[in-house]
Order: C-alpha cells, then sequence, then structure tokens
C-alpha cells in the first residue's frame, strides 16, 4: 500500500537519533476504520500463540516483562522495517490458513487475507 492522505508522517528526536512515526491524521479516518475492522476481525477469529508474550488484549506490561525475569540472556534490538522485510506472499498463506484452520463462522479467501496484508503495509520510501 502506498502512503495515502489518511497518514501523517512525524519525526521526533530521541537522544542521538530522529525517529520517523507513522500515524493517523485524524481518529475518524478511512483507514483508521479499516484498520480497526481488521484488528476486529483478527482479534474475533485468531487465537494467539501459547508462547506469545505481547500484544496480547488484556495483558499488561508486567505480566509481559514477568515471563523474561531470572533469564540469563538478554537480546536488545531494534527492529527497522521489519513488516516490509517479511515476504508478504508466505505472510499471506500463512494468515489463510490460520484463519480458516479454525471453526469460523466464514471463511476467509486469500484475496481478502492479501487485502489485509496490503492495507497493512506502508512503503515509506515512496513518501519521505
Amino acid at each position: 500500500m502506498k502512503i495515502n492522505s489518511d497518514l501523517l508522517v512525524k519525526r521526533i528526536k530521541t537522544k542521538n537519533k530522529i525517529r520517523k512515526i507513522v500515524t493517523y491524521k485524524s481518529n475518524e479516518c478511512e483507514l483508521r476504520k479499516v484498520h480497526n475492522e481488521i484488528f476486529e476481525y483478527l482479534n474475533i477469529n485468531f487465537i494467539n500463540s501459547i508462547f506469545a508474550k505481547a500484544y496480547i488484549k488484556k495483558r499488561s506490561i508486567y505480566s509481559n516483562a514477568i515471563v523474561h525475569m531470572y533469564n540469563d540472556y538478554f537480546i536488545m534490538l531494534d527492529v527497522k522495517n521489519f513488516f516490509n522485510s517479511i515476504n508478504h506472499a508466505k505472510l499471506i498463506e500463512r494468515l489463510y490458513f490460520e484463519l480458516n484452520n479454525k471453526k469460523n463462522k466464514r471463511e476467509i479467501s486469500k484475496l481478502e487475507c492479501s487485502d489485509i496484508v496490503d492495507k497493512c503495509s506502508i512503503q515509506l520510501k515512496e513518501y519521505l
């Protein structure tokens, strides 16, 4: 998906870096509504892995951190442009498999999965 009129790139200074943050121009913009619909659909039809620790509804930051206490190793990394580096064809296949593997009311097509991935992808290079 190309950057559209619903998105805004902001730059914030943190210590020695300037970070780019992509945000919605308003709470009522069309893209935000689409993203909320996608989120609700996935939240209803997708079961999080038992190994997932973050980004799970009604799970606090404390419960996300507590699972890492007393570990011997700590890895810190910056995941820059991570989503764009994922093979989207494989992501679409996996999303299709995961969503249709459950007893859903309605099966989702590969075209709909592709549309979800496309609407959640941003090509910043063309915008900046």
